[in-house]
């Protein structure tokens, strides 16, 4: 566990400074766990109970329309917070799934035990306004480049932004994300080769 803990370590330490007795305050809350390819962190409909680290792998937050349709929202790898975040600060449903798109590795809390403790040291007030800033600037952002981007610019944002991602996630993941069919995807890539 001394190896996860430094990694915890120091995935705080980039959202904000804290020193190692903080840390480990907060680190106890969580535990290790494993998670299969295609396993559920969350599902659409129920209230999310828990937030996790990854340490190793890829999880997709999707949703589904009622014709049946999945959209993926976001993507998030390792380093990275998994939380349907609105709906645990607000004790509601999730309207959308998070899952793993590979064996993945986290750590994994329960949200209230965590906050509680968050909100009992000055780091944890600060790393959540900057974490709740961060979210809010991403969802602008992504909003943004749906109206504003047209295909091409948005997937060549995408791999700019996420070149750690690109031969990890199959094409209809990657087009799902970007607004466009897989179809559409593979022309827009041939056209960067060529």
């Amino acid at each position: 566990m001394i190896e996860h803990y430094q990694r915890f370590h120091n995935i705080l330490n980039r959202i904000h400074p804290i020193n190692a007795e903080d840390s480990s305050f907060l680190f106890s809350a969580f535990e290790f766990q494993k998670i299969k390819k295609e396993e559920f962190f969350t599902q659409a409909g129920e209230t999310p109970k828990r937030i996790g680290i990854i340490l190793k792998g890829i999880f997709r937050y999707y949703y589904i329309t009622h014709d049946g349709i999945e959209h993926n929202k976001h993507f998030c790898s390792e380093n990275q917070f998994i939380v349907s975040y609105s709906a645990a600060i607000r004790n509601t449903k999730s309207p959308f799934y998070i899952q793993a798109l590979e064996k993945s590795e986290i750590l994994s809390a329960s949200f209230d035990d965590f906050m509680k403790k968050n909100d009992a040291l000055p780091f944890g007030q600060i790393a959540s306004r900057k974490m709740a800033e961060a979210i809010l600037a991403e969802k602008i952002e992504r909003e943004s480049d749906l109206l504003l981007l047209d295909a091409k610019e948005r997937y060549k944002k995408f791999t700019k932004k996420n070149p750690h991602l690109i031969n990890r996630i199959n094409q209809y993941q990657i087009a799902s994300y970007l607004g466009i069919t897989p179809e559409s995807l593979s022309r827009i890539r041939k056209s960067f080769i060529s």
